[in-house]
Parts: C-alpha cells; sequence; structure tokens
C-alpha cells in the first residue's frame, strides 16, 4: 500500500493510525522524497516473512534437495524452521552451510525491502537443540533496545555534524541491534550506523543507536572486533569500554556511544562498511565488598559518576 504527505513525519504518523500500530513498527520504502512531497510503500510483517520462506525455499530446492520451509516470528526475529531429509548436507560442517544459508537469506530479505531484519534458521531441531543445551549454562540478565529518534539525532549530529532530516532517519530505520555471530560466541557484535573511514591514527565518535537493559551486579565490557584489533590496531580511545546496568536509566536514555582510533603502525587505512560488526560487548557479572555502601544514582554518560 502507498502513502504519501509533505513530510516523512507526516506520511509514517498517517500511515500508523490507519494501520493500527506504532509509528516505529512500521515496514516501509521510500519510492520518491521531493520538497513538499514524500511517497512511500508500506508493507506488512507478512509480506517479509513470505518473501524470506519462499526465498530460502527455492535456494534449497536449487540444491536439488526437496524440503519445506515453516516461517514464525517472535521477539521481532523471524523463524525459518527447515525440513528436510538431508540434514547433514543442509547443517555441513560445524553448521557452516546452516550459517551460509542463514546469512544469504537475512542479507536477501534485508535488500529487497531496504530494511535489515533478524533471521535465524534452524533445520529439524538443530538449533533448538545447541540452544536449549546452552540455554541451561547461561544466564540470561539483558535486553538490547533502540533509543528513540530523537536521542539517536542528537547523537548524530554530535558525532558527523548537521545532516538533512532523512538522512538521519534512514539511519536509524536501518540500526540493528547487537547479535552473537554463532551459538558459542561470549561478544554480540555492535554494527556500524554508517560507514566509517579511519586513516592512519584517526578517531571517529560513532552513536550506536543502542541501549541495554540488564540487572544489577551485571556489566557490559566492550572491545573492538578481534579481526579489526588484530589487521589495523584498532582500539576504543578508553580501552575497554564500560556499560553499567544503571546507565540504562540516564537522561540520555543509555546512548551506548564508542569512540575509535585507528592505530596502525603499518600505514593502514580503516573501512568499516554500514551494516558492519566493529565492537563486541561481553557481559560480566561482578562482584562488592562486604561494607559496600555506595547509594548515588547516575544520571549522564562519561564521567557521570565522578563529575568529570
Amino acid at each position: 500500500m502507498k502513502y504519501n504527505g509533505k513530510t516523512l513525519d507526516e506520511v509514517l504518523e498517517n500511515a500508523a493510525k490507519e494501520e493500527y500500530v506504532a509509528k516505529e513498527e512500521l515496514v516501509y520504502t521510500v519510492l520518491s522524497q521531493e520538497e513538499d512531497n514524500v511517497e512511500i510503500e508500506l508493507y506488512s510483517i507478512v509480506d517479509v516473512i513470505e518473501y524470506a520462506q519462499f526465498y530460502l525455499h527455492d535456494a534449497i530446492e536449487a540444491l536439488g534437495i526437496d524440503c519445506k520451509v515453516n516461517p514464525s516470528i517472535s521477539d521481532d526475529i523471524i523463524h525459518l524452521k527447515i525440513d528436510s531429509d538431508h540434514n547433514s548436507v543442509l547443517i555441513g560442517k560445524n553448521g557452516n552451510t546452516l550459517q551460509a544459508l542463514n546469512e544469504m537469506t537475512r542479507i536477501a530479505v534485508s535488500n529487497h525491502f531496504k530494511h535489515r531484519y533478524r533471521i535465524l534458521l534452524d533445520i529439524n531441531g538443530y538449533k533448538d537443540d545447541k540452544y536449549d543445551r546452552l540455554s541451561k549454562m547461561a544466564k540470561r540478565i539483558a535486553q538490547f533496545y533502540k533509543v528513540s529518534y530523537d536521542q539517536f539525532k542528537k547523537g548524530y549530529t554530535d558525532a558527523f555534524g548537521e545532516a538533512e532530516e532523512k538522512e538521519i532517519e534512514a539511519v536509524y530505520q536501518s540500526i540493528r541491534l547487537p547479535m552473537r555471530a554463532t551459538s558459542g560466541s561470549a561478544g554480540y557484535d555492535f554494527y556500524a550506523p554508517v560507514k566509517i573511514v579511519l586513516a592512519p591514527k584517526m578517531t571517529a565518535k560513532i552513536p550506536t543507536g543502542i541501549r541495554v537493559k540488564m540487572e544489577e551486579n551485571w556489566v557490559l565490557q566492550c572491545y573492538p572486533r578481534s579481526g579489526l584489533g588484530f589487521k589495523y590496531r584498532l582500539q576504543l580511545n578508553n580501552t575497554v569500554g564500560i556499560i553499567d546496568s544503571d546507565y540504562y536509566y540516564s537522561d540520555n536514555e543509555g546512548h551506548i556511544f564508542a569512540k575509535i582510533t585507528n592505530d596502525t603502525n603499518e600505514d593502514k587505512t580503516i573501512e568499516i562498511e554500514a551494516g558492519t560488526g566493529f565492537m563486541q560487548g561481553i557481559f560480566m557479572e561482578y562482584g562488592i565488598t562486604m561494607d559496600d555502601e555506595a547509594t548515588g544514582i547516575r544520571n549522564g554518560g562519561f564521567g557521570s559518576t565522578t563529575g568529570k
């Protein structure tokens, strides 16, 4: 369905009212954007799920393998369950083939709808069994969210300077929540919201658009992606980013920023494409001393606990 209006915000507001959903839940593509007229094409999540289902089915059948693909959605994740008699072929060594099919489907869907989606594939319960084993060991103590558009806009203009509203809105819509690359990964990958190019010794401040809510006595520790650190000596300016549990409640919504520097001594330039992982966060539990009596309340970001 197509909608138009004077501004993108106006179009989205009207579309949300007609579709009886929150504006943030709309799935759309901007067809045209002129000074006094914006036209979008609206999709339902059903359209997205069906596209993913048929794309994956056709990809597998192109390999000469019969299958059925059963879709569902929960917690904004599209689940595609593959039913086939060729488990070993589709799973591959260490799950590599299944992971490749997962990534191929995610990219195809995201490119088609101009929006990034979280998609998880499984075949005859392979990942469910693995997930169940891991869930018995891992503690579930946190949840990632996007900050509001207004908060992201503040961070974006602070980091990159003034920009057109439609540019910032497009970046905001493309933000992906951090995810682990594999079921055995400790780190959650944070993705660059825009393309970042760092010549040797250059620094960039990156608004991730992400906040995290976690239980007390846990902390999120942030590090550069290991591959970027190894190849380019990419560094976080504060060495290790520490995201405390109460940061979520700050006036800035707990918006997580990263300041990174290309510390290469080999004259290498780093190019980090938009949507590419550049930092990883690991949740750690911590203890306190027997005589601890801390009662202060945070309301800010860097330096807010010391006032410096």
